[in-house]
């Protein structure tokens, strides 16, 4: 499997050892080009028991 490596900020820390992370994917719409920002929530399990809030990781998910 491949590794593809995301940067994302956090917005969740409440889970004992579980974090949950916004990724966002910005493309341009096909007919119009405009910018459409589209945020995807993914949850990361972490070995630390207290990781901070809003700071921007650097996180790698498996990729099927």
């Amino acid at each position: 499997m491949a590794t593809k490596e995301r940067v994302g900020v956090v917005v969740s820390n409440k889970m004992d050892k579980t974090i949950v992370v916004a990724i966002e994917n910005r493309s341009a719409h096909p007919k119009y080009g405009k910018t459409v920002v589209k945020t995807k929530n993914i949850k990361f399990t972490t070995k630390k028991i207290n990781v901070t809030k809003a700071i921007a990781f650097g996180l790698q998910k498996l990729v099927q």
